[in-house]
C-alpha cells in the first residue's frame, strides 16, 4: 500500500510511504517542480532501514504506477493538492484519498481506519485519542479512563474531554459534558387507576384526596391488576418515589374493620419515626403506635405511643420482633408490611430479618403481607422465597442524569457541591418547584462541617441525621418541603430514611464511615433524586479525587464499580451459631412445639436443613427444656433470645466469674471503628486509614521502627504503641489487646463524664485517632444493652457480687 503526505515544512517535497500491516516500511522522498499546471519530478530519494538512497527523477514513475496512491488531503493545501493530482493524472496514476493520523506518524505507523476525532484542531486516529486521554490522565493521576472513553464517543474532542479533568472546569456550565449516562422514565403501556375509582371506604378516599393523590402510580396500579385486594401476598420491587408504600395503606384500608390492625417494620428507627409521623398526621380517626430501640446515650423524641392495642403499629425489625422473643403477642393483625425488605441482604440483619418473617407467617397465616423491595438481582428467586407474587416496575418515575466530576482535593469538592446547589437552586421545573440538594457525607460530625461551610457562602443549608433530636429532624424536614432551605446534608446511613422532594443529590464522598458504599446503599441514594409530582429529572453528582482512597481501592474505582455494576443477588450465609440463634427464636416466640414444629419453622426463608444437634445443645446449655416431647423456653434461653444475645456470649456471661464486669464488654463488644487521622497517616506515611487493618498494623509494629521518622513522628508513634501494643502477646499486634486497651481508655473518659463528642476529640488530640462520636454513641448504647442482659443472667444464677458492679457500670456509661 503506497500512502501520499506532504511535508508541510518543504512546500515541493511529497513523501510516498510503502506501508505494510501498519508500519512504514520504506518512505521514498519526491522533491517537485511545477510545470504548468502540474507537478514534475525533481528530485527522488528512498530511505529503509535507516538509510538514504538517491535515485534517478524518473525511477518514481515506475512507483507511481506500481500501485494505487492513497493521497491523506488533510496534509495538503488545496492548490498544491490540485498540481499533485494533475501529476498523477498525467503519468497514468491510479489514486484515491484517505485520512490519515498524524500522531500515528509521529510513531511511524498507519492507522487506515479513519480519523474521527480531533485534537489539537488535527484530525486523530481511535488509538492516538485514547492514548493521549492516557497520558494526560495519568499525570493528573487518574487511572480510570471509562468516563473520558465515553465522553470521547460522545463529542469526538479530545480537548473537550480534557477539559472536564482540568481542576479549573466548571460543570455547572454544561453538565453535559460531566454526564455518564442518564436513566429514562418510559412508562409501561398499563392501565392508571383513579382513587375515586377504587372499592375502599369513602373515609379513606377522602384521606387521600387531602394529601393530593387523585390517581395512583405505574407500580400502585399494577398491584391492584394483580389482586392486591383480594389478599395476595407481594414483593413490590420498584425505584423509590415511585410510591410502594402506599400499596401497604391501600391493602389495610380496602378491608378495613374495628380490630384490624396494620403492622408496618422498617430497618430504622430514624425511619419508624418519620412513618409514625406521617400515619398520624394521614390518618387522625386511627390510632398509630411506635415499637423501637430507645438509645440510652442520645436524646429520644418525646410523647410517644407505645401501645400495642393501635389500629397501626410501626417499629423497627427489631423493636418488633423483641415483642415476639419475650413471649408477648399482638392481636388482630390483618396487614403486615415490611419495609426495605432487601435488608435480607445485609450480613448481620439477613438472617435475623429471615427468621422474623418466617416466625410471622406461622403467626399471622391469614395476614396479607407485603415486602416493599429496592431492586435486587435474584428478584423472582426472592418473591418465591418469601411466598410472595412478585410486583416490578423498574422505570423512574422522573429521568435520572447521573455526573461523573473529578476534583481536586476536600476544597475543591466543597467548591463544586457549593456552586451545583447555587445552580439547582436556580432553575425551577415545569412544576414550578425550585431545585434543592442532598448533600451525602460519611459521619455526622461532617454533616455540621459541611452545612456550616455552605452557610458561609451564602447557601441556607442544614445538617440532618439521626443524632439531632426528633423536633429538629421535623423542623427541618417542614423547612425542605416548603422550599426553605437550599440543601440539606446528610449521610448514607440515613438514605432509606430521607423523605425530601430534592431535585439533585450529591456525593461529598462515596463512604459511609470508613466503608465504602453497597450497590443497594448507593441505588437508594441516587433513588432520592427527583420527584414526578415537583421536577422533571433527577440529577446525581458523584465528586471524585483522583487521590482518595478506601483501603486499596481508590474513589475513583468505587465510583465506576457503583454506576457500572447492578444490584447485587440476595443471599443469606448461616452457620451455626446462626442457626442456634434462630432454633432459639422459634423457641421463644411459641411454646410447647414438637420437634418437628421447630423443623418446618426453621426451613422456612434462606435457612438450610434443619439439624437436630441444635437441640440437643441449646439443651445441654440450658437454654431450652423437653418435657413430654414438648419443647419450652427456659428462663435463661428467654433473656438471651429477647435481647439478641450472640449463644457463645451469653455462654461466657453464664460461666463469669471476675471482678472487673467491663471485661463483659472488651470480650463480646470490641470497639469497632478505630482509624488514623489524616495527620496521622502522613507522618507514619501509612496509605490505610483502619487502624487495625493488617497494613496498618504491619507498618505500625514492625515497618515503622526501621523507618526514619521525624521527632514528632517517634512521639507520636511511641504514645501509641505504649498506651494500645504494650500488650507482649506472641499474636501482637494481630491479637485482641489494642482494641481492648482502647475499650478501656473509652470507658475511663466515659467515666470521667465526657461526652462522646469530647471523648472523640481527645483521641484525636492524644493519639491522633479517629473515632466518629457517632460510632461511640452506638457502642455506648450496645454496651449498657449487654450489661444490661448481663445483670439478668447474674440475678438469675445468684452472682450479686457481679449484679451489683454491672448496675454501678451502667450508670457510669449513661453518665449518671
Amino acid at each position: 500500500m503506497l500512502i501520499a503526505v506532504r511535508n508541510k515544512k518543504k512546500k515541493d517535497e511529497v513523501e510516498i510511504l510503502e506501508v505494510r500491516t501498519g508500519k512504514i516500511i520504506v518512505k521514498y522522498i519526491l522533491v517537485l517542480a511545477q510545470d504548468g499546471e502540474r507537478f514534475v519530478p525533481k528530485k527522488f530519494r528512498k530511505i529503509e532501514d535507516e538509510k538514504e538512497i538517491t535515485l534517478m527523477p524518473k525511477e518514481s514513475l515506475k512507483l507511481l504506477r506500481s500501485d494505487t496512491i492513497y493521497i491523506s488531503k488533510d496534509h495538503f493545501v488545496e492548490d498544491i493538492l490540485n498540481l499533485f493530482i494533475n501529476m498523477l493524472k498525467s503519468y497514468g496514476a491510479k489514486f484515491d484519498f484517505i485520512s490519515l493520523c498524524k500522531f500515528c506518524l509521529i510513531d511511524n505507523r498507519i492507522n487506515t481506519k479513519g480519523t474521527p476525532y480531533t485534537y489539537r484542531s488535527e484530525p486523530i486516529c481511535e488509538i492516538c485519542a485514547k492514548s493521549e486521554i492516557t497520558k494526560d490522565l495519568t499525570y493528573k493521576g487518574i487511572k480510570d479512563t471509562k468516563l473520558a472513553e465515553k465522553l470521547l464517543k460522545r463529542y469526538s474532542d479530545v480537548d473537550r474531554v480534557l477539559m472536564v479533568f482540568d481542576p479549573k472546569f466548571d460543570p455547572t456550565k454544561d453538565s453535559s459534558i460531566t454526564m455518564y449516562d442518564r436513566i429514562d422514565s418510559s412508562p409501561l403501556d398499563i392501565k392508571i387507576y383513579k382513587i375515586s375509582d377504587l372499592d375502599i371506604f369513602d373515609e379513606f378516599k377522602d384521606r387521600f384526596a387531602s394529601r393530593g393523590i387523585n390517581e395512583l402510580t405505574p407500580v400502585q396500579s399494577i398491584a391492584i391488576d394483580k389482586g392486591l385486594f383480594k389478599g395476595n401476598n407481594f414483593l413490590v420491587m420498584s425505584e423509590t418515589a415511585s410510591g410502594k408504600t402506599l400499596i401497604g395503606e391501600l391493602s389495610f384500608f380496602s378491608r378495613y374493620k374495628k380490630g384490624d390492625k396494620l403492622l408496618y417494620l422498617s430497618p430504622l428507627v430514624s425511619l419508624s419515626l418519620q412513618k409514625y409521623e406521617d400515619f398520624r398526621d394521614n390518618y387522625p380517626n386511627n390510632s398509630v403506635s411506635l415499637r423501637v430501640g430507645l438509645s440510652r446515650i442520645a436524646e429520644n423524641p418525646k410523647d410517644i405511643n407505645r401501645s400495642l392495642d393501635s389500629d397501626i403499629i410501626i417499629g423497627t425489625y427489631e423493636g418488633i420482633d423483641q415483642i415476639f422473643r419475650s413471649g408477648g403477642s399482638i392481636n388482630g393483625i390483618s396487614t403486615i408490611v415490611i419495609d426495605e425488605i432487601h435488608m435480607l441482604q445485609d450480613k448481620e440483619r439477613g438472617p435475623l430479618l429471615d427468621s422474623l418473617i418466617s416466625r410471622l407467617y406461622v403467626l399471622y397465616p391469614n395476614a396479607q403481607f407485603i415486602g416493599l423491595s429496592a431492586t435486587v438481582g435474584n428478584p423472582k428467586e426472592l418473591s418465591d422465597i418469601l411466598k410472595m407474587e412478585l410486583v416490578s416496575y423498574d422505570k423512574r418515575p422522573v429521568p435520572l442524569e447521573r455526573h461523573v466530576i473529578f476534583c481536586t482535593g476536600h476544597g475543591g469538592k466543597l467548591y463544586t457541591i457549593s456552586r451545583l446547589i447555587r445552580k439547582e437552586n436556580s432553575e425551577i421545573s415545569s412544576k414550578g418547584h425550585r431545585g434543592q440538594v442532598i448533600v451525602f457525607s460519611n459521619s455526622r460530625k461532617n454533616c455540621h462541617s459541611l452545612a456550616e461551610h455552605f452557610k458561609t457562602r451564602g447557601i441556607n443549608a442544614a445538617a440532618y441525621h439521626s443524632g439531632l433530636p426528633f423536633k429538629d429532624r421535623r423542623e427541618i424536614e417542614t423547612k425542605f418541603w416548603k422550599g426553605k432551605l437550599d440543601a440539606v446534608v446528610t449521610t448514607a446511613a440515613l438514605a432509606a430514611g430521607v423523605d425530601f422532594p430534592a431535585s439533585a443529590v450529591t456525593f461529598e464522598t462515596l463512604s459511609m464511615g470508613i466503608e465504602p458504599l453497597k450497590i443497594f446503599e448507593f441505588q437508594q441514594m441516587i433513588g432520592r433524586a427527583g420527584r414526578p409530582t415537583f421536577h422533571d429529572k433527577g440529577k446525581a453528582y458523584l465528586l471524585i479525587d483522583p487521590q482518595e482512597k478506601y483501603g486499596e481501592v481508590s474513589e475513583e474505582e468505587h465510583c465506576f464499580y457503583l454506576l457500572d455494576n447492578k444490584s447485587e443477588k440476595v443471599d443469606i450465609q448461616y452457620d451455626r451459631d446462626i442457626s442456634l440463634e434462630r432454633t432459639l427464636s422459634i423457641i421463644s416466640t411459641f411454646s410447647n412445639l414438637s420437634v418437628g414444629d421447630i423443623k418446618n419453622n426453621f426451613e422456612m426463608g434462606f435457612a438450610p436443613t434443619f439439624d437436630t444437634e441444635f437441640i440437643d445443645f441449646l439443651r445441654k446449655e440450658g437454654l431450652i427444656e423437653i418435657k413430654s416431647d414438648k419443647v419450652n423456653i427456659t428462663k435463661f434461653g428467654r433473656i438471651v433470645s429477647s435481647n439478641f444475645l450472640n449463644i457463645p456470649h451469653a455462654l461466657f456471661m453464664k460461666k463469669f466469674n471476675g471482678e472487673d464486669v467491663r471485661e463483659i464488654i472488651f470480650q463480646t463488644l470490641p470497639f469497632p471503628n478505630t482509624y488514623l487521622t489524616s495527620k496521622l497517616q502522613a507522618i507514619l506515611k501509612i496509605d490505610s486509614s483502619s487502624l487495625f487493618s493488617g497494613t496498618t498494623l504491619e507498618k505500625i509494629y514492625f515497618q515503622n521502627r526501621k523507618q526514619a521518622l521525624s521527632k514528632h513522628g517517634e512521639e507520636v508513634l511511641i504514645n501509641l504503641l505504649t498506651e494500645f501494643f504494650a500488650c507482649g502477646c506472641k499474636d501482637a499486634p494481630y491479637c485482641n489487646c489494642p482494641k481492648i486497651e482502647i475499650g478501656k481508655r473509652l470507658l475511663e473518659l466515659r467515666k470521667a463524664k465526657l461526652s462522646p463528642n469530647r471523648i472523640s476529640e481527645e483521641f484525636r488530640k492524644e493519639y491522633g485517632l479517629k473515632i466518629f462520636s457517632a460510632d461511640l454513641i452506638n457502642w455506648l448504647d450496645s454496651a449498657i444493652r449487654t450489661l444490661e442482659t448481663a445483670e439478668k443472667i447474674f440475678g438469675l444464677y445468684g452472682k450479686d457480687k457481679q449484679r451489683r458492679a454491672t448496675i454501678k457500670e451502667i450508670e457510669y456509661i449513661v453518665g449518671r
